[in-house]
This record gives C-alpha cells, sequence and structure tokens, in this order.
C-alpha cells in the first residue's frame, strides 16, 4: 500500500489536515479538513480537542505529521567566527539563552547553516520550550496521535523547494503567508533550507500598519544577517488579503518579482490557502529519511 500521511495545523481560529500519498508521480491529496477552534472551549493546555479530533481521518494512516502552533517556536539567524560544526553547536548553546531568555536547558533547539564561507557561518536556528513540547504531545495521546513529525511551521515551506525553483536555479525565494490572522515569512533556497519568522496579527485597525511593518523589519533582518540576494516572492493568502500584500511588496521593499503561490489539488481545483502548510509539510517529509524526524 501506497505511504500515507496525515499533516495537521494547530491553527489560531482553526484546525486543519491534508492527508496525502505517495505515489509514483509524486505525493497527491487524498483529503482534507478544517474545524473552527471553540475559544470556550479550550483545554489547561490550549487545544481545543473536540475541533482536533473532528479532522482526524480514519483512513489508514501510518504516519501522523503535527506542525506546532506559530507562537511556541521562536526562529532567528546567527553568526559564528567558526565553520567547525562542533564548535559551532558549543556556541549555540551559549547564544541561544541571550536570544530566547531561556535557559538551553529548558528548551528544544536545532538549527541549519545558511553560509560556511570565508571562516564565518550563518546559522537559522529555531527553539521550543520543553514544557510545551510536553503539553501539545500529552493533547495528542489523549485522542490516540502519537506523532511520528513535530515541524516547525516557520520552516515548513522548505517542503516546496522543488516546485518553486527550476532545476540548477540558485538562490532564495520568499513565500508569505497570511491567514488564520499569523503572518509568516520563510525564506528558502534552492538546496530546500528554510528560516522564518511569525507574527500574530492583531484584529484592529491598524493591522495593515503592522503587516507593513513586520515585512520590512523581516526583510531587513534576513538580508543583514543571512547575507542573499532574494530571487521571486510568493504569497499565500485569500484575495482581500492579497492586494494588501502586493501593494506593500510593490511601494516599500521595492521587490517586483511578486506573484500569488498556486497549489494544486488536483487537475482541475487549486489548493485552498489553508491547507497550504500541512501540504509543503506533507511534500517535504515524503523527500526525507523518516527516522529522527522532529522540528
Amino acid at each position: 500500500m501506497a505511504r500515507r500521511y496525515l499533516s495537521i495545523r494547530l491553527g489560531n481560529s482553526f484546525y486543519a489536515s491534508v492527508l496525502t500519498e505517495e505515489s509514483s508521480s509524486g505525493v497527491r491529496v487524498v483529503e482534507k479538513k478544517m474545524a473552527n477552534v471553540n475559544r470556550e472551549n479550550l483545554s489547561e493546555n490550549g487545544i481545543d480537542r473536540d475541533a482536533l479530533k473532528s479532522i482526524l481521518i480514519d483512513s489508514q494512516v501510518r504516519e501522523y505529521i503535527v506542525l506546532l502552533p506559530h507562537m511556541d517556536v521562536i526562529t532567528g539567524i546567527l553568526e559564528f567566527p567558526l565553520t567547525d560544526r562542533k564548535k559551532i553547536e558549543n556556541a549555540l548553546r551559549f547564544e541561544l539563552e541571550n536570544e530566547v531568555m531561556d535557559s538551553v536547558e529548558d528548551i528544544l533547539f536545532d538549527y541549519t547553516i545558511l553560509n560556511n564561507a570565508r571562516s564565518r557561518t550563518q546559522i537559522a536556528y529555531f527553539t521550543v520550550r520543553k514544557e510545551r513540547i510536553n503539553a501539545i504531545l500529552s493533547e495528542l495521546q489523549m485522542i490516540g496521535i502519537d506523532p511520528a513529525c513535530l515541524f516547525c511551521p516557520q520552516n515548513a515551506y522548505s517542503g516546496l523547494y522543488k516546485l518553486i525553483f527550476e532545476k540548477n536555479s540558485k538562490g532564495v525565494k520568499l513565500i508569505v503567508e497570511l491567514t488564520d490572522n499569523i503572518l509568516t515569512l520563510s525564506f528558502v533556497d534552492n538546496l530546500g533550507y528554510s528560516v522564518g519568522r511569525s507574527l500574530i496579527i492583531p484584529d484592529s485597525e491598524d493591522g495593515s500598519t503592522v503587516i507593513r511593518n513586520f515585512i520590512i523589519t523581516t526583510l531587513q533582518y534576513y538580508k543583514n544577517r543571512a547575507f542573499k540576494d532574494i530571487v521571486g516572492t510568493y504569497i499565500v493568502t485569500d484575495d482581500n488579503n492579497s492586494e494588501l500584500l502586493m501593494n506593500i511588496f510593490y511601494s516599500d521593499p521595492g521587490i517586483k518579482d511578486v506573484n500569488r503561490l498556486i497549489l494544486k489539488d488536483s487537475e482541475e481545483d487549486n489548493l485552498d490557502e489553508k491547507y497550504a502548510l500541512p501540504f509543503a509539510v506533507s511534500l517535504g517529509i515524503s523527500e526525507l529519511t523518516k527516522s529522527d524526524c522532529q522540528f
């Protein structure tokens, strides 16, 4: 039987799942579900168990992939005057305590190397508090889910790198997602490495100003720390927010190559933006060795 994955997004106002199946032609969407979160029905860990149960699909799933809530993940970029990986890891533990203001003993973290040249290394890191990981795993186990993989949502779009890069092309492409009142900027390179940052957008009149400022500051942060050029930008959002994002990119950052990201659910239909993250994770997981998968 073909290998199947059920990828779950634990969002802010809704949960979404995408069931995918590997085939000779790639990965196809078998089924997708969404449930709105009832803020009056949250557990002590902030999970709506009824909503979560409703998106589980009894379809002989072999592996569950769970995207951590955006607000639980801290990401960033650090530079070291080192190229030796062991020395970088030792230095990273010290630097992270300054970055996330938590003891390194209280967090889980991982990193990827963005650049490694001229005796200096830039790395992208992401961290989650162990206490929060344990709480989420406990909630999942209560409803019979033992996830094969927990994934950082800010990095999830790395799973699309083969779709957004032509063969032998290089550089970095930016994916800007605005769904569920969460704005995420993910920088994906041609090898599938990525780093991203997220922000919850307030439901108020100054929301567009917050979005504009976050995009500008995040672009500047990336350019100053990663030293890589952005060769294309894709937008994942609904029609109402698409125009807002397009106007921001054309007016302020000066990035002109901006397009909507179209993902195919089937030959006839486009995949709704609410399912883009779990779909991207499924594509990425199908490319990876399934052992030791975390974040």
